[in-house]
């Protein structure tokens, strides 16, 4: 019903199986599958997320651990080993997918007036106006794109479109302190010392008048230079090592990609990249970082090179430690 859907779901899309709203997770996917991971859930209890129905988080906290749980929980019968990408992976066939919510048709989306909407719409004029980007580069993701947002208490997660466009937001809101609010989020695997260091760094955390919203960096369509076919990975394993910071490749966008010099192992290591957005932008050139992650053999057309992998479900008590 839907027909294909290739090219046509990214990173911070929405869709919806049965009872369970989940989020596509970045832009690489095997033909006629797309990857995603549970998100809301309908349940039989009164909860703050409801349309004509109650929705619970299926993902209690933001860990590889509670990840690991969720799947385990919700989507047991969609977990397939994927031999390009070396891993057991949540594949949903797209003739499984009930609707879909794309970022991009967020703000149509968004017909109830109410507060929340017209506070969303306000921050959209705020962005758009000061940044110097037109309103079509913007998108919803979460609750509002599927509907299930509590007018009181439901944050506005607004995603931005292109690297040109999400450098422009950071520079507003940086020099605009005013709107930036410190994370408040618990993660696993991060001393006190590395998360006061980045918590200062992020600026993608934001108010206004009172209402809690997000930057969410999607890629355009262009900028996706590869495809699921040219990528093969093949973890190597579990390393504890020493890691420079010497570039940021890609900050913004997920996966997250830094050239790194490392230290304190045989392997020539080119690259860290991340799987959790919390770690959005929060490394600069010449940070020193201490990790426990996986490595990996990684090739991309005809490169092919090591690198770390972290906030990866296989390893139950990764860290990250910055320096220096």
């Amino acid at each position: 019903m839907l027909g294909s859907m290739n090219g046509l779901l990214r990173d911070k899309d929405f869709i919806k199986c049965g009872n369970i709203f989940s989020q596509v997770i970045g832009y690489l996917h095997p033909k006629d599958y797309v990857i995603a991971i549970p998100r809301y859930v309908k349940v039989d209890y009164a909860t703050i997320w409801r349309d004509h129905s109650y929705y619970d988080r299926a993902l209690k906290e933001y860990s590889s651990s509670e990840l690991r749980r969720t799947l385990s929980k919700y989507y047991s019968k969609y977990l397939r080993y994927d031999t390009n990408m070396d891993s057991i992976l949540p594949l949903i066939a797209h003739k499984e997918i009930d609707k879909i919510f794309l970022t991009s048709k967020g703000f149509d989306y968004l017909t109830r007036e109410n507060s929340l909407a017209k506070r969303a719409y306000e921050i959209l004029d705020l962005l758009s106006n000061n940044a110097n980007i037109p309103k079509y580069e913007f998108g919803l993701t979460g609750t509002l794109l599927v509907g299930i947002y509590n007018v009181i208490y439901s944050d506005i997660d607004i995603v931005v479109y292109g690297k040109n466009n999400v450098e422009k937001i950071k520079d507003f809101l940086k020099e605009r302190k005013e709107f930036l609010i410190k994370d408040s989020e618990i993660i696993k695997g991060l001393d006190k010392k590395s998360y006061s260091i980045i918590s200062k760094r992020k600026w993608n955390k934001c108010i206004y008048k009172n209402r809690h919203f997000s930057i969410n960096p999607v890629l355009k369509f262009d900028e996706v230079k590869i495809s699921y076919d040219e990528v093969k990975i093949k973890n190597l394993g579990i390393i504890e090592t020493k890691v420079e910071i010497i570039e940021k490749l890609d900050p913004y966008f997920y996966p997250l990609r830094y050239k790194i010099k490392p230290y304190e192992t045989k392997y020539e290591i080119k690259e860290l990249v991340i799987f959790e957005n919390y770690y959005l932008d929060a490394f600069e050139e010449g940070d020193k970082v201490q990790i426990k992650a996986i490595l990996q053999k990684y090739r991309e057309k005809d490169d092919e090179y090591f690198r770390l992998a972290y906030g990866v479900r296989e390893i139950e008590d990764q860290y990250l430690r910055i320096l220096a």
